[in-house]
């Protein structure tokens, strides 16, 4: 079988889901903005594309697909899931509605349907211009989240505490919208930001597979606990802290599934506790957790595959049932992201690869990459991952993660210029 594997970018950090994908013996064709790609031998064929709008992406790959021999396009990017859904729509592989994709890429049509069906959620409203930023506040209160419609990774997203803040965090936004920055927008949209409902407690990640119409939970990731004004991603580890909460969180997660309709999908959510510890939606996606090696680690504690899954269940294998059960836990593991402010001199593992709790590392940017980890438009400049021989406390693995971050070799110099722009994308 041949697919089509759309990753614009961020594919180089996601070694571990086209790994499955080859030993599955399937065919790869890949659409990218990478030209590397090309030479990749993992994949029988490279469409390479330039940075454009989603509809201008869909326009340049369509003829290139029809008669292609592809049977079905998968994604594993955020930025890429309405256009996965438009190539699948003429592939007559609709698993995921074009429409559905649109709920789940913007944040404000995600917050319009959980509040429609009754799915616990934070209170939001659209910003629709710097006017009503005022008003706002009166509703909500304050403090309250900032937050774009349509990016990831924490990427953009503001705590405020007065209304000169929140007009400061509208005008960042409206100006990220516009700036072509990492595919998030397109620059046409009439609702790029959205204030939201400050949820002070836990926060967990969420990830399953979509089978059938049915979810099955992969793992819940523990998170480290953000109380400030950044809300930038750190220690995302495994196994969950409070597993007599697991049944009570996928069940939110399967009532999501079925008023969304999606038949196979791989999925992800991000739940916060509010102040009375009620866990609530903050946002979900078709698509599994994108640090880099969160999917790896939920198969290496509980023994479950949810990309191996979503790839039998598309190629209507009549074993995927029998195994979506989830083992208990084998291990703990923990994944690091690594920040720095400045200008990337030199980014690898150095001594961390010698230490017996080292799973991997992917350097996010490269030398001359611009990094900046002192704003709400950070990057990540690696992402370290450590797994213990058998299961520890979370406190402990964490603890190794920070201490082994050390024995990395990243190097970053100071930076005199902006670093809005960057050279570097976050591909999280």
């Amino acid at each position: 079988m041949k697919i089509l594997l759309i990753m614009r970018k961020g594919y180089n950090c996601h070694v571990d889901h086209i790994a499955t994908i080859c030993n599955l013996g399937i065919d790869i064709v890949i659409v990218t903005e990478k030209q590397q790609a090309l030479t990749d031998q993992r994949f029988s064929a490279a469409v390479i594309i330039p940075s454009c709008s989603v509809d201008e992406a869909f326009h340049l790959i369509r003829d290139k697909i029809v008669n292609s021999g592809v049977k079905i396009a998968i994604t594993f990017q955020e930025t890429d899931i309405v256009l996965n859904a438009m190539v699948n729509e003429i592939l007559q592989a609709d698993h995921v509605p074009v429409q559905v994709a649109k709920i789940a890429r913007n944040k404000y049509n995600q917050q319009l349907f959980l509040h429609k069906n009754n799915i616990p959620a934070p209170v939001s409203i659209p910003i629709k211009n710097i006017k009503c930023c005022e008003a706002i506040i009166d509703k909500i209160g304050l403090p309250l989240i900032v937050k774009p419609t349509q990016a990831a990774s924490s990427l953009n997203v503001y705590f405020v505490d007065s209304l000169p803040a929140m007009e400061k965090a509208y005008r960042q936004i409206a100006n990220f919208s516009q700036s072509g920055y990492g595919n998030y927008y397109n620059g046409d949209e009439d609702i790029v930001a959205l204030a939201e409902e400050y949820l002070p407690g836990e926060e967990v990640t969420v990830d399953g597979v979509v089978i059938d119409g049915e979810f099955y939970l992969g793992g819940i990731h523990n998170q480290i606990h953000k109380t400030g004004k950044h809300f930038h991603s750190d220690l995302y580890s495994l196994p969950f802290s409070k597993p007599d909460l697991e049944e009570d969180l996928a069940k939110i997660a399967k009532d999501i599934v079925q008023h969304l309709g999606v038949k196979r999908a791989l999925f992800h959510c991000d739940m916060r506790q509010d102040r009375n510890g009620k866990f609530r939606v903050m946002e979900f996606t078709l698509r599994i957790s994108g640090a880099g090696y969160m999917y790896r680690n939920i198969r290496s504690v509980y023994g479950i595959d949810l990309v191996a899954l979503h790839l039998l269940d598309i190629l209507q294998d009549k074993t995927v049932l029998a195994k979506t059960k989830r083992l208990a836990p084998t291990c703990t593991t923990c994944i690091k992201f690594v920040y720095r402010t400045g200008v990337v001199f030199c980014n690898h593992v150095g001594n961390a690869k010698d230490d017996p709790h080292f799973d991997g590392y992917i350097a996010m940017a490269a030398p001359e990459d611009v990094v900046n980890h002192r704003s709400e438009h950070f990057q990540i400049t690696g992402l370290l991952s450590v797994k213990s021989a058998g299961v520890i406390s979370i406190r402990q693995i964490e603890e190794i993660a920070i201490n082994l971050e050390q024995q990395l070799q990243v190097v970053v110099k100071p930076n005199f210029m902006s670093s809005y722009c960057s050279r570097h994308i976050p591909t999280v």
